[in-house]
This record gives structure tokens, sequence and C-alpha cells, in this order.
């Protein structure tokens, strides 16, 4: 291990990794080599200079074992901090590891998952509506061509997002196919906007 005192050539006190340091003061550890390396800072003195164990003096070493001692019980650098909002501090005054975020996701999405389920806009379309309500909600639909839409599209979703081809197939005319949808999806936007 390497051990580092102030360079003499720098007057007064000094901070280097957080750590005050005057004439006396002595460090180590590799978090302190770059700041006695001249490559670190070009054209300026550097701030610490090597000396040898058997320089220091009593009271300088055990400066380096309390450093020792205080950077062997600092948690490895690759593991994140314990944050407080992780715990929980029962009354009791133990800590409890609170769940996870992903959990907790796991429970919202659960949720809505159910949601959905009962959404009007995945429910097949004559749970939503009756024949009559159908044919005047959406322009091209007739009475004629009602059940075969109501066939072909099981959702208000389906229905909004139908192409064309499909709707030609229905029998729904061209000159409504735009308009059609258009009403189908703000029939869905509405329904969703509800829930």
């Amino acid at each position: 291990m390497d051990f580092y005192k102030k360079n003499p050539v720098i007057k007064g006190t000094i901070y280097v990794q957080g750590k005050e340091m005057n004439d006396d003061t002595v460090v180590c550890g590799e978090e302190f080599r770059m700041f006695a390396d001249p490559a670190t800072f070009p054209n300026v003195p550097v701030r610490l200079v090597r000396v040898d164990f058997n320089a220091l003096n009593a009271d300088q070493v055990a400066q380096v074992q309390g450093l020792s001692k205080e950077q062997a019980a600092r948690p490895p650098r690759h593991l994140p901090p314990i944050m407080s909002e992780q715990f929980s501090v029962s009354s009791m005054g133990e800590l409890k590891p609170i769940p996870k975020v992903e959990e907790k996701k796991d429970v919202i999405a659960e949720k809505k998952a159910e949601k959905l389920v009962v959404s009007k806009a995945d429910k097949s379309l004559t749970e939503v509506f009756t024949m009559a309500e159908f044919i005047n909600a959406f322009p091209g639909v007739t009475e004629e061509n009602a059940e075969n839409i109501l066939a072909k599209f099981k959702t208000l979703r389906d229905f909004a997002n139908a192409t064309n081809v499909d709707l030609r197939t229905v029998g729904v005319r061209s000159n409504f196919f735009v308009r059609l949808r258009n009403a189908a999806t703000e029939a869905l936007q509405e329904y969703e906007d509800e829930e």
C-alpha cells in the first residue's frame, strides 16, 4: 500500500478526496494515487507526495490505521447506496424492505388488464349497441348491411380500424368509409375517456 503526505511546496491546508490535509496528515489508498502523479495535472505541482512507511511517526501510523478501517467499512463501489425510501420503519424501530417498484408495476398492470376486459371499447358491438342504435350511430350502416358488419367486426376497436376492403365486403358504400371510421373512432375515444 502506498502512503501520501501533502506536498510541502503547497502552503496551508488542502482538501484531497474530501479529506482535510495539513503538513502532518498521512493518507493511503488507490483513491489518492492520481494526486501524486505529475501527469494528472500537468504544469501544476502535485498535491501529494509519496512517503515511505518507515518515515512515519506513531501519530501518522494511527491516522493511516484509522483511514484503512474507514475505507474497509465503505460498501463496494459497484453496490448502490441503500436509500431510506427502500425501507419502512416499523413501530418497533425495525427496518422492513418496501416491495420493489416492479412488483407494484405488476399489480397496476393486472388492474389495467382487468379494466380492459370490462371496457366498452373491447366488448362486442352487440353488447354495446342495440340494432337500432348501431344503425343510427354510424353513417353508412343500414338495415341491409348491419348484420354483416356485426358478424365481421367483433369490437368497436376492430370497427374503428376497418380497412376499405373490409367495409366494402360487408356492404358499406365507398362514400361512407371515412365518415364511418371517424364515427367509430370518436365513439371509441368517448368510451376510453369514460373509464
